[in-house]
């Protein structure tokens, strides 16, 4: 296909091959001989004459796609011209690649496009027919029935060489003559295009998608404004479908195929543009009060098996040295929440190693003898009085927070390879965000938590709450928190402050007053009559143990009535009120808990919703696959008591299916990635002490492991395990 497009096209194409090798590897009087060569671009899998007397000039790149041809690297190509040039030692100064790129673009500012023809270099190259009419969408539908290739032709050609022309078939006019887009006539003339023409989706014409994308990431800030309010118009599928097309783009050319035995490599341009060109839909999207597409289909997966942890230190070290090299970072839209955790984790990880050897070598500096509990960050808590431990340990070790968790409950025989920490978690998650602790209010209209702006004198305690979910993202364990979108928005304003300690007086958290803001924590609107209806005054009342207390919302508040003209800023001070001021203590000390421990550049590249996930999991819970992946020990998957444990599971009510699920893994929550990230193993449980109907079903939480005795009856099953996860509380050793 690539060898009849360029056969067909002789014109245009030599003109750019002589163009190009004029500027590319100039070098008098290569061969003597007078003779031509061919050479072979393996990416366009076409033959390219190299015509070497033609002003004793080498062609080392395919003018169609910039590859080096004969899949040598640009170090080879220099040696080669510079030893065929006779002792040569050096190269001007530009690189091949921006050479090409200088061509590529003069080439194309002396090729004009008007309506009947092309003229390139002054020369009319290509004649151009111009249709009698210009067809409206029925008859457009009819001429493709005709399949008359001639008429066809004529017509995309013009479409896509004259914008007027375009604009005088797509454009619509309504009775008040207001001009809209025909979208149902574009999209009609781009499928007839991609059913027609299957080039388009196969990988060998990507070196046209290639320079498309070059031009548009190359637009200057008011084209790409331009290209974002347009982009904002799309229909949803269109606008659906250029994404995965671009996705698609850059996945087939990060993972390139391997021919003859030589990787092909994609100019160092391909990739950068086509991912500039996808941040234009992702900022169309994210402009609008309602996204087209959900965030998280910007996500390319395949770059989950990039080394993502090589891309992160070359973009931490890009944004130290203003190098303009590109990572995938500094487009963190495009990476998925997996690829996301796996950077936070490793990150975190580095961060523990290295706080564990400053404390080993403060040992040795001070001349005492290390140990293993010195790598850790310990804690000693007992089950009575939770809290308070918890506050008191946190506080004592401040220094250790970037430390691996360890919990020990007093008076327990526990060992806690996991297990314990995410119940250490699960607890004092319950016990804090009790009704009788006044932290925080919940709202059944939204099934979250908010904070309480009376509770001013717990500034410990809402430390540790951001201290603990800081731990969390640390130590890669999920928490039963349910707070409103907002509080990741505040979380993350700013993401991540270098030296917290010098910056505890630093306004953080802050979030536009908007009514979306709000409605997340409480879904009202009102749109009648204020004035009349409620009587307001710039103030609001505000409750606090048990008495109403008056705040005014602006200076002499109490004063102002509310009516419906002023009332938009009325709204605007009070949900500033709501979500900022009478919350400016409580929530700075949440802020600075959380950031003590999750201090990353890591977070930079996570929006709210992706913080949420990797804090609380995925908040649906369908166990239904969970037999894929589970392994068994010591019995198999045949036997009746395993087919009627899987009966059991499918029968059980979704609230049961979770309490299974925290029975066996310390979590009710799915991971970040669903079931398929998860490790689930089943054990059989022998004892020779009882009988096995009186034994009940254990777990290794620490190994998501479920050891399940081999019971006579699926119904004697059942009972067992529902007593088992609905009274899982505590570790012991048997």
């Amino acid at each position: 296909m690539a060898r009849r497009c360029s056969e067909q096209m002789p014109s245009v194409s030599s003109i750019l091959n002589e163009n190009i090798a004029t500027n590319i590897g100039s070098v008098d009087n290569i061969n003597q001989q007078g003779t031509s060569s061919h050479q072979h671009c393996f990416r366009c899998d076409v033959d390219i004459a190299a015509d070497f007397t033609s002003g004793g000039r080498i062609r080392i790149l395919c003018p169609f796609c910039g590859s080096f041809l004969s899949g040598q690297t640009p170090y080879d190509m220099r040696l080669k011209v510079s030893s065929e040039a006779g002792g040569i030692q050096h190269l001007p100064s530009m690189t091949l690649r921006s050479r090409f790129s200088r061509t590529f673009n003069r080439v194309l500012k002396r090729t004009n496009l008007n309506n009947n023809s092309i003229t390139i270099n002054g020369r009319k190259r290509m004649e151009i027919p111009l249709p009698s009419a210009v067809y409206q969408h029925d008859e457009f539908k009819c001429l493709v029935v005709s399949a008359i290739m001639e008429d066809m032709t004529a017509f995309y050609t013009n479409f896509y060489s004259n914008f007027d022309y375009m604009k005088q078939v797509l454009t619509l006019t309504d009775n008040e003559q207001k001009s809209s887009l025909n979208w149902q006539y574009l999209e009609t003339i781009h499928d007839y295009l991609s059913h027609a023409s299957p080039l388009f989706d196969e990988s060998c014409s990507h070196h046209i998608f290639a320079h498309i994308f070059r031009r548009i990431a190359n637009f200057g800030d008011r084209e790409h404004h331009q290209i974002i309010s347009f982009l904002q118009t799309l229909p949803v599928e269109m606008f659906r479908s250029a994404v995965n097309r671009i996705q698609k783009f850059i996945s087939l050319n990060v993972f390139c195929p391997k021919l003859h035995s030589i990787q092909l490599q994609v100019n160092g341009w391909w990739i950068p543009s086509s991912v500039r060109t996808l941040a234009l839909f992702n900022a169309a999207n994210e402009a609008l009060k309602k996204r087209k597409i959900p965030y998280n289909e910007f996500a390319i997966t395949t770059l989950n098996y990039v080394d993502i942890e090589r891309d992160y230190a070359n973009w931490q070290r890009k944004s130290v040295a203003f190098n303009s090299g590109f990572t995938f970072c500094q487009y963190p839209f495009v990476l998925s929440v997996n690829a996301k955790r796996t950077i936070l984790k490793r990150d975190s990880e580095q961060q523990m190693i290295l706080t564990a050897r400053l404390s080993m070598i403060q040992k040795f500096r001070n001349k005492q003898a290390p140990n293993l509990g010195m790598l850790f960050l310990n804690l000693y808590v007992r089950r009575s009085n939770l809290v308070a431990d918890s506050l008191e340990e946190v506080a004592k070790k401040r220094d250790d927070l970037k430390k691996k968790l360890r919990v020990t409950f007093i008076g327990e025989v526990g060992l806690d390879m996991g297990g314990l920490t995410k119940e250490w978690f699960l607890l004092i998650i319950r016990n804090i965000f009790l009704p009788d602790y006044g932290m925080f209010t919940y709202y059944e209209s939204s099934n979250v938590y908010w904070f309480n702006a009376a509770a001013v004198n717990n500034v410990k305690e809402y430390n540790l709450i951001g201290v603990l979910m800081g731990l969390a993202v640390y130590n890669t364990t999920l928490l039963d928190i349910r707070f409103p979108i907002v509080c990741y928005k505040k979380l993350l304003n700013p993401a991540f402050l270098p030296l917290i300690e010098q910056n505890q007086k630093l306004k953080v958290g802050y979030v536009k007053p908007t009514l979306a803001n709000f409605q997340t924590i409480r879904p009202v609107n009102y749109d009648e009559n204020v004035e009349r209806d409620f009587c307001l005054m710039f103030e609001v009342a505000v409750s606090e143990y048990g008495s109403l207390v008056m705040y005014p919302l602006k200076e002499n508040g109490s004063n102002i009535p509310v009516t419906n003209e002023n009332r938009q800023e009325y709204v605007e001070l009070l949900i500033d009120y709501y979500l900022n001021k009478s919350i400016l203590k409580q929530f700075e000390a949440f802020y600075h808990g959380f950031h003590s421990v999750c201090a990353s550049n890591a977070l930079l590249l996570l929006i709210p919703e992706e913080l949420e996930v990797l804090i609380c999991g995925a908040q649906e819970c369908d166990l239904t696959d969970l037999a894929k992946i589970t392994t068994y020990d010591n019995c198999r998957s045949d036997e009746n008591f395993i087919k009627w444990f899987w009966e059991v599971v499918e029968e059980l009510p979704v609230d049961k299916q979770r309490r299974l699920l925290l029975f066996v893994t310390g979590s009710d929550r799915m991971p970040v990635g669903g079931i398929s990230e998860m490790t689930f193993k089943i054990g059989k449980l022998i004892s020779n002490k009882f009988n096995i109907n009186e034994l009940l079903p254990m777990s290794h939480t620490c190994f998501n492991q479920l050891l399940l005795p081999p019971y006579p009856s699926k119904k004697i099953l059942k009972e067992k395990l529902l007593i088992a996860i609905d009274h899982a509380e505590g570790f012991g050793i048997e």
